[in-house]
């Protein structure tokens, strides 16, 4: 009996296979850098069980106020027949919960392995490429420095609070996205694309391109090297942070403090070059255009926001973002290929 057969479409079998995959190399890098004990392929498994109680949390409110909705608009001759049927289809349909769980369960194993590594980056590699994505940025902005590009524009107090609101609802998001896709029923296809996305995504541009090229950004750039230049920006930014609080400034103290306090957590992770949260966002306006135009609408912008906010709030170079956009591109391309096979399709050119 082949393994693959143990589940229900080639998906899953793939999706851990990769995962598993990526958790061993991941290993076997930390291991050979002498790092085996920072390591901890299980270090997420409190922390999934704490969000997934959240969502739960947040999903039973979804179904009250939905059957609520449906009792006023339907007025059905037997309301307790007509709810049994809704929850028949949604949250009593077994079927949700066994696509579900190999998934849930490689990203319990992905996203441990993940948090692994990101600390270890800066201790592989102490960010020797920051000044090489700094003097690119120029070279391909004509001279200017992107950030100031955007300044005339959106360098209003009120403006950069806004970004900063949306840059920090990025985690919220990206939740809400990984969860509706985890149990979403309609279009497997498009499922199992988006997860293959988001692993390899992850995984090429969050740990091995990003231990290549390690860099800091230019919020970290004068603690690592003594390097003043982004010195304007930060300034502007902690003036508006005087009056109105850009969480940016909090966080990249937060990441800082837990850094060199040499903690093994996600929070304790630098790295810029490419970058996670432009790569993530994205593959959610790929996987929007798929869905229906308001998806992808919203998603857009969210991703623009993102984009102008990882440099205008200091985190990124321009370039950490032009990478991501062109790999996750790339990723999502071949990931296309992958779960046409995973179904047994074949693939449309």
């Amino acid at each position: 009996m082949k393994l693959s057969a143990l589940f229900s479409h080639r998906f899953e079998f793939y999706f851990l296979s990769m995962v598993a995959l990526y958790v061993g190399v991941c290993w076997f890098i930390a291991d050979h850098f002498g790092y085996a004990s920072y390591f901890k392929p299980l270090i997420q498994l409190f922390t999934g069980a704490q969000i997934s109680l959240t969502f739960f949390l947040g999903y039973l409110l979804y179904r009250l106020i939905r059957a609520i909705i449906l009792l006023a608009v339907n007025r059905p001759r037997k309301p307790a027949l007509f709810l049994w049927h809704d929850l028949r289809q949604g949250p009593l349909n077994p079927t949700i919960y066994l696509r579900a769980l190999p998934v849930f369960i490689g990203f319990l194993f992905f996203f441990s392995a993940f948090t692994s590594m990101k600390p270890l980056i800066g201790k592989i590699q102490p960010f020797p490429w920051d000044i090489y994505f700094l003097q690119l940025d120029n070279y391909l902005h004509f001279g200017i420095d992107p950030w100031r590009i955007f300044q005339p524009i959106i360098g209003y107090p009120w403006i950069t609070k806004l970004i900063s609101l949306v840059y920090i609802s990025w985690i919220a998001v990206f939740f809400l996205v990984l969860y509706w896709q985890l149990f979403r029923v309609k279009d497997e296809l498009l499922r199992a694309r988006f997860f293959y996305s988001f692993v390899l995504c992850w995984a090429i541009n969050g740990t091995f391109v990003a231990l290549y090229f390690s860099s800091a950004g230019p919020c970290f750039l004068e603690e690592f090297n003594g390097n003043t230049y982004f010195q304007p920006l930060m300034d502007y930014l902690y003036g508006v942070n005087e009056s109105l609080k850009i969480y940016a400034l909090n966080t990249q103290e937060i990441v800082w403090g837990n850094f060199i306090a040499d903690n093994n957590d996600l929070t304790g992770g630098i790295s810029a070059f490419p970058s996670i949260h432009v790569a993530t966002a994205f593959l959610f306006v790929l996987l929007g255009y798929r869905i229906n135009r308001i998806c992808f609408t919203a998603f857009a912008l969210f991703f623009t926001c993102i984009l102008v906010g990882s440099i205008h709030l200091g985190w990124h170079y321009a370039v950490d973002g032009y990478f991501s956009i062109f790999t996750t591109a790339v990723i999502w391309w071949a990931s296309g290929r992958l779960a046409n096979k995973s179904y047994q399709i074949r693939a449309t050119h």
